[in-house]
């Protein structure tokens, strides 16, 4: 399977980690490390599935959930999975997935996982 992955995470390493990790199983992967650059690239870019960090630097104090409905109202057909150091308790997450994210994956499992779940979604 392949396509084109809208990364979402302010932390350096992880996005490069990212684009390492699905390149070699075929994957494009634009990153960015704010809203802003998400919104900019899901509007530039076809994309096929959104990973987005739940707590982004750019977003501290502000609903997380304000960036899937406006990533959604653009793009209605783009699944977005959460991946994040949180746990699918935390009431952010609950609210994002509420807004519209399809999956979330703890950045505590593996990539593995998240490819996963970028691959299920994707084949639904």
């Amino acid at each position: 399977m392949s396509g084109t992955i809208l990364f979402v995470d302010d932390e350096h390493e992880m996005r490069h980690m990212a684009a390492n990790y699905f390149d070699s199983f075929g994957y494009k992967l634009l990153s960015a490390e704010n809203a802003d650059d998400a919104m900019r690239l899901a509007a530039a870019n076809a994309v096929d599935v959104i990973v987005l960090d739940v707590n982004l630097a750019d977003l501290a104090g502000k609903d997380g959930s304000n960036l899937i409905a406006a990533l959604k109202r653009g793009h209605p057909a783009i699944p977005v999975v959460l991946f994040s150091g949180l746990n699918c308790e935390d009431e952010e997450v609950k609210d994002m997935l509420k807004a519209g994210a399809e999956r979330f994956v703890s950045k505590v499992d593996s990539l593995n996982d998240l490819l996963k779940a970028v691959q299920d979604v994707l084949s639904h």
